[in-house]
């Protein structure tokens, strides 16, 4: 196989583009699962996150999505998917909407679906930035493979990445570009909007049962989760700011593994510059380095 080109990083960047005509909306949207006190409900509880997974396939047909014998998600014809954060919260992923008409029904199915689970179960689904009541050394880890080596990591940044991973919830939406500029913008707008956004839907205040002191525990968490891969980047946040910057940010962090025939290879401490030169990277592991930083 030969060697990774600058060419071959663009094009994982191009790939993304859409006519104008064709611009869909996504819309990814966690959850909670607590008991009716706001205790956490695990995912190997009795009933837990695994149950429900497996009683959401039975009710709408969606697919399961396994890693090795444990459910971590369901996925629909449509597109549509349940998966699962580090903690278990749930995650509902929206089909490529061409209007929020679209959106609003496909949400409202999923509300509903949700408040059955809780007349069936007496669990409770709760959107909030930062979970009521835990801590994260309080919660079960989900039984996934990529978490082995994402949960050190960010421990060892000595920072709240652990609480980011285990105690947090947010609503993210996905929005198309035509081409490398309108990209490039759309990432500048998104900066400049985040610390509107973070005060508009500022939704936890908690810490663990506690007034945390802050309007957004979630947002300031996210300062402190890796400096290196979240939070504003300067070079990106240029008006002339190109692919090219966005490439070389991303070839200096860390990485995190690489997959190989289904099994995961811890690479910390490896930036991607070093992978590509040594001429061991390929195409997949470079898309799966673009889905690890957090501008």
């Amino acid at each position: 196989m030969p060697p990774l080109t600058r060419d071959d990083l663009r094009l994982a960047l191009e790939r993304g583009h859409r006519p104008r005509q064709d611009w869909a909306l996504g819309v990814e949207y966690e959850q909670f699962v607590t008991d009716p006190q706001g205790r956490a409900v695990e995912y190997s509880s009795q009933p837990g996150v695994a149950q429900l997974l497996h009683q959401f396939a039975d009710w709408t047909g969606w697919e399961r999505k396994l890693d090795g014998e444990h459910i971590l998600g369901l996925k629909a014809k449509d597109g549509r998917m349940l998966t699962l954060e580090p903690a278990a919260q749930l995650e509902f992923g929206s089909s490529p909407a061409r209007s929020l008409g679209q959106l609003a029904i496909e949400i409202d199915e999923y509300m509903q679906l949700l408040a059955r689970a809780e007349r069936e179960f007496g669990v409770r689904f709760v959107t909030l930035g930062s979970h009521p009541t835990a801590r994260p050394e309080e919660l079960e880890r989900i039984p996934k493979q990529r978490y082995d080596v994402l949960e050190p990591y960010l421990r060892g940044k000595g920072g709240l990445g652990w609480w980011m991973m285990k105690t947090t919830c947010g609503v993210q939406i996905n929005f198309d570009h035509s081409d490398e500029a309108d990209a490039m913008r759309k990432l500048r707008t998104v900066f400049r909007l985040a610390p509107v956004f973070n005060a508009m839907f500022a939704n936890s205040a908690l810490k663990a049962g506690e007034f945390s002191g802050y309007a957004s525990w979630r947002g300031h968490i996210w300062t402190e989760t890796d400096a290196t891969r979240c939070g504003f980047v300067e070079s990106l946040m240029r008006e002339d700011a190109s692919f090219e910057d966005y490439i070389e940010w991303v070839l200096d962090l860390e990485m995190l593994f690489i997959e190989r025939d289904g099994q995961q290879f811890d690479l910390r401490g490896r930036s991607f510059r070093e992978h590509l030169a040594r001429g061991e990277a390929t195409m997949e592991d470079w898309e799966l380095h673009l889905s690890t930083p957090f501008p």
